[in-house]
């Protein structure tokens, strides 16, 4: 928990520091679900929730740009035994995005993505107490620390807020 706290704190360091820039930084909400498939079948997957900044950086004026984002998120699934698994992460996201509409009020992005597991924990059926998930690459880890891939991304721009749809594969 301590470890979520302070990238949060960061996050929010950053955007600050940032503001005096002429980048301009955005907050970032994320609702979302993931799928999920074991060994037993495919789990059922709970609303996931996330909070960020993001910018986007003009590469090629009004057709291009690269569109950087650091957000916590909050995931978790029901397995199909009847248990839970609840992750918090810090995700990167670096897709290059290509205008779609005029004045760049739409756009599709593709790029690589890393997520970096900060906590989380499981019960393994519905009557179990929950208890720690240990990260890593070893037989007694339960989860992998990183998480990497592609992200496919579009949105559009609605004045007020941007509104978007993503897709991470890995």
């Amino acid at each position: 928990m301590k470890k979520a706290i302070c990238s949060f704190a960061a996050l929010v360091l950053m955007f600050t520091a940032e503001a005096q820039n002429k980048i301009p930084f955005f907050l970032r909400a994320e609702i979302g679900s993931s799928n999920v498939k074991s060994n037993l079948g495919k789990a059922k997957a709970q609303l996931s929730f996330g909070v960020g900044v993001e910018t986007f950086l003009p590469i090629i004026e009004d057709k291009l740009m690269l569109n950087p984002n650091l957000s916590f998120l909050k995931t978790g699934y029901k397995t199909v035994v009847g248990g839970k698994i609840n992750v918090n992460y810090v995700s990167l996201g670096m897709p290059f995005c290509f205008s779609i509409l005029r004045n760049s009020d739409g756009f599709i992005g593709v790029g690589p993505f890393v997520n970096v597991a900060m906590g989380g924990r499981f019960k393994e059926q519905a009557s179990d107490k929950y208890r720690k998930i240990n990260f890593g690459n070893t037989i007694d880890d339960n989860r992998k620390l990183i998480d990497a891939g592609i992200v496919f991304e579009t949105a559009v721009n609605l004045d007020v807020f941007l509104l978007g749809v993503k897709y991470n594969m890995g």
